[in-house]
Formats: structure tokens, sequence, C-alpha cells
């Protein structure tokens, strides 16, 4: 009796686990399956019922459209994708707003992720992408907003347009030595980002790289890189300085617009050009040096700089832009060299308390610059004039191979009139062969700064 008991309750356990099997077997059941390769059924695709999604094969899968995935149907349903071994490549748009997915498996047989591959994966929080991708396409990312973290390996080269755009939760990211390329818009909108290296093999800071990282505190540019594109770091409102190498030559249109934590910044003296709003609105700057190797500012490129004090202009440029210290509040004074010869239209507008313009050249030469409408503030301030221009040795108010004969006119002992404090062309306290020497270097149009 006993041994039929110990047999019956045997059984009964059989049957429940067996039961419990064929309830777990019911519950997790294959909703979808098919072909998702590029060459058709090298990659299969299968999806259960409980959200996992496998891909399984050899090479590449197949390039996608928005909403042209096989499983397009539920891809809300997707929380996991695990790739098998074998797959080379992960196919654009593959997992595009599959917005219940919280976690993937790549194997190291990725050599390519698509374009916009996870984009809009909202519940995504962290990825490990595979030793072996060498690309990461346009906006793979892209709306990625709950990704804190994520790794890229040294393999990798380049990372296309708008790569992480909007992936507003990413607080940190380590760019590794091998890349080379980074497009437009890739880390635009990571408004936890506070801080980011640049490779040494990168070029450019591309068009909107980092616009609108609100958090950015310190970013390190490498002596690689030649220019900083329009918009590279727009509405970074936590960028309190940054650091220029003297490799760039150009800072793009609104480059740093609305800067506003930007308290100083130093030009190095490789730059040409600063284009149109490149420091517009840095509300926090104070002060700013120009080399003389810029040839260009664009309009209105220190506009709304409310608390900038001082600035000097230098002598490589010869115009000044509309609008370009409009609105700085601040300025009390500016010093313009006297190769400037036109003020653009409301250049100094609402500049209110400009109080003193110190122009390197005389009341003569000045009143030949054209200026502008809506240049009030600037004309209403005290204007310092030089008593002479150095190398006018006539003082018509301006310098020309008259000025030359002149000079050597004189030197040779001829008793002629000249202006004998605007002979001595450099400023050292005698007149002697050097300064006609240095005279028509001048002349010639080498660059050269008279005077002291």
């Amino acid at each position: 009796m006993k041994k039929k008991v110990i047999l019956f309750a045997v059984l009964i356990c059989s049957l429940a686990i067996l039961l419990a099997v064929s309830a777990f077997a019911s519950e997790i059941a294959v909703i979808g399956s098919g072909n998702c390769g590029k060459d058709g059924d090298n990659v299969t695709y299968t999806l259960y019922s409980d959200g996992l999604l496998k891909i399984e094969g050899k090479g590449e899968m197949a390039d996608y459209s928005y909403g042209g995935t096989p499983w397009d149907y539920c891809d809300n349903e997707i929380k996991s994708v695990v790739i098998a071994d074998g797959v080379t490549h992960i196919g654009s748009f593959a997992f595009g707003f599959c917005k219940s997915l919280t976690s993937i498996e790549m194997p190291d047989s990725i050599t390519s992720i698509g374009n916009e591959a996870f984009r809009s994966c909202k519940r995504l929080t962290g990825i490990a992408i595979p030793n072996g991708v060498t690309s990461i396409g346009e906006g793979t990312f892209n709306g990625c907003e709950s990704l804190t973290s994520a790794e890229i390996p040294s393999s990798v080269t380049s990372i296309g347009n708008g790569a992480f755009h909007w992936c507003s939760s990413l607080t940190n990211i380590k760019i590794p030595d091998s890349v080379t390329s980074i497009g437009d818009i890739a880390f635009r909108n990571c408004g936890s980002l506070t801080s980011i290296e640049i490779p040494s093999g990168v070029t450019k800071i591309s068009y909107g790289m980092f616009e609108y990282c609100e958090s950015l505190e310190s970013v390190k540019i490498p002596k690689s890189v030649t220019s900083i594109d329009k918009l590279a770091f727009s509405d970074c409102e936590a960028l309190k300085s940054i650091e220029i190498p003297s490799s760039v030559t150009s800072i793009g249109e609104s480059a740093f617009l609305q800067c506003r934590s930007l308290t100083s910044i130093k030009i190095p003296n490789s730059v040409t050009s600063i284009g149109n709003s490149a420091f517009g609105a840095c509300s926090s700057l104070k002060s700013i040096e120009i080399p003389n190797s810029v040839t260009s500012i664009g309009n209105s490129a220190f506009g709304a700089c409310s608390s900038l004090i001082s600035i000097e202009i230098p002598d490589s440029l010869t115009g000044i832009g509309n609008r370009l210290f409009a609105n700085c509040e601040s300025l009390t004074s500016i010093q313009i060299p006297n190769s400037v010869t036109s003020i653009g239209k409301s250049a100094f507008e609402n500049c209110n308390k400009l109080k003193d313009v110190y122009y390197d050249g005389t009341e003569k030469r000045w009143a030949n610059i054209s200026v502008g409408e809506s240049d009030d503030c600037l004309l209403g301030a005290t204007i310092h004039f030089t008593l002479f221009d150095f190398g006018d040795l006539d003082g018509d108010g301006a310098i020309t191979s008259a000025d030359a004969v002149l000079l050597a006119q004189y030197l040779a002992g001829w008793k002629t009139k000249i202006n004998l404090s605007a002979s001595d062309v450099n400023g050292d306290g005698e007149i002697a062969a050097k300064d006609a020497v240095l005279l028509s270097q001048y002349l010639a149009g080498w660059g050269i700064k008279l005077g002291k």
C-alpha cells in the first residue's frame, strides 16, 4: 500500500511538471518568422510572443526604409533582440521605432550598422558596439532618449550624421582615437552630456555637432582640427571656456551662438575668418582677443555680448560689419585701426555705454570712413585721434608713393618739408634708411604695421 502511495505521488508530480512545461510553451510561442537577409534567406528572423526577436544566418541583413521591416506590424512588442554570430550587417531602420526595446545582443561578426538602425528606441538604456564595427551610420541611435552610455570600440573610424542626435540622457561617451570623421549634428540635443574629447584624427567640428548640448561644460579639441563649422557649439549654455588650437583657420556662422556661460576666448593667429553671429549672444563674454591673422568677421559676430567691456579691432581688417557689436550693452571702449575704411549699419546700435573710441589715425582720415545708419552710439562717443599717421609725411590723410618719395629725398639731404614724427616710420626715435625700407614694404602690401 505504501508503494502505491509513493507511485501515485510521483505520477502527480510528473503530471504537474508536464502541465507547467506545456503552459510555459503555450505562453512563449512563435508569432512571426521569415527572411530578412540582403540576399533573401541568408539571414532569417524569429519573433516570439515574449518580445524576443532572434536574427540568425550568415552575411548581411537587408536595409529597410521606415515601416518596411517584416516585423513592423508588431515593432512595439519587441523587448529584446539577439543577433547570432555570422550576421555581418545590421540593416538600415532594422529596429527603428521599436519603442519597447530595452536590450540588444550583437556578435563580433557585425562590421557595420545601417542608417537609423535603432532610431527612437526610447527605452534602450545602454549599447555595446561590437569590436568588428568600422562605421556607425546616419541617425543610428537618433532619438534613443533613455540611452545613458554607449561603448564605441577602437575598430570604428566614422560616426555618421545625427548618429546620437536627441540622446537626451547620454551622460558619457568615449570616442576612440581610431575615429577620423564625425558627421553633422552627431551629438545634437544630447542635453545631459557634460564633457567630450575629440580624437586626434578628426579634422573638423562639423555642422551642429554639439548644438543644444546644454550641459556641456568642457570640450577638448585636438590640433588636427582646421575648422569649427556652423552651429557647432550653438546653445551650449554651460560651456565656460574652450581652447581653440592653432590649427584652426575658420570659425563658422553661429559656431558659439548663445553660449551664455562663456566668459573669455582666445582666437589663435591661425584663424583668418569668423562667421556671422559666431559669438552672438554670449552674454557672459567679457574679453576676446582677435589676432591680426583675421581678415574677415561676419555680421553680428559679437552682437548681444552684453558683458563685453572693450575690444581691439586688428589692423588686418578693412571694415566693421553690420550689427557687429549691436546690443553690447557694457561696451565702454573700442580701438579701431586706420586700416578700417567702412563701418556697417547698426554696428554699435544700443551700445549706450560706449564712451571712448581710440582711432589709430588722424581726424582727417577718420572723416573719410564710411559709417552706416543707426550708429549714433559710435558717433556720440569721444573719438581719440593720433596727431599723425606714421608714414603720412605730407599729411594728406593717405600713405602713398608720394610719401616714399619725400622720405627718400629727406634722407638724401634735400630740404624737403615733411612731418618729422610721421617720417619715423618704425617709431624707434630716429629717421633712417630702415624707415624707407619699411615704408616701401608697407606700400608693396606686406601687411606691416607702421609705428611702434
